[in-house]
């Protein structure tokens, strides 16, 4: 059974031209470019964030869920919950691994395979509309910069410890108390 989300138009506010946070850039631009792709794939009964699975399925295909979690960035349960509408949406299906019973490959079905061509039409657009007007030179300086992000995220994210310590300016006082 294949569900469909309906797309309220709304204009998502621009920062304003003198702010140059990076982290509220990246976190607009990943709100935007899922609204279009949405835009493009619902129509199919496709949801986008089915998109990163399929094109690693469509690479390498029979991959398992934990090796899908790491070509994505994303954790478990969040795939678990991706690959169990992409079963109930007709886009995967699991077979038993042939060497090894508790793991399974997930695998794109014939309906994935009908869509790819719908679906990689609806990237190139969104990617066409994400870089118009850039030369080919920015659009592989404007990737590359995305990449070098991504990286620096993963890197941190990936640290053993991440405390945030917030450093009062009466040393710790709790204000005018003595």
């Amino acid at each position: 059974m294949v569900s469909y989300v309906y797309i309220q138009q709304v204009k998502i506010a621009m920062e304003t031209p003198g702010n140059t946070s990076a982290a509220l850039a990246a976190s607009n631009l990943a709100r935007l470019v899922s609204r279009a792709l949405a835009a493009r794939m619902l129509p199919h009964g496709v949801l986008p964030a089915a998109l990163p699975v399929l094109s690693r399925l469509w690479e390498k295909n029979g991959l398992t869920q934990n090796e899908l979690c790491g070509l994505v960035g994303v954790e478990q349960p969040t795939m678990a919950k991706t690959l169990g509408r992409m079963v109930r949406d007709g886009l995967v299906c699991r077979e038993p691994d042939p060497t090894d019973r508790r793991r399974a490959n997930i695998l794109p079905t014939d309906r994935a395979e009908a869509l790819k061509p719908v679906l990689r039409r609806a990237e190139d657009e969104v990617n066409e509309i994400i870089c118009k007007g850039m030369t080919h030179f920015e659009r592989e300086l404007f990737v590359r910069f995305l990449l070098q992000a991504c990286e620096g995220l993963q890197k941190d994210l990936s640290e053993p410890f991440l405390l945030l310590v917030e450093v009062l300016e009466d040393g710790g006082r709790g204000g005018d108390r003595k």
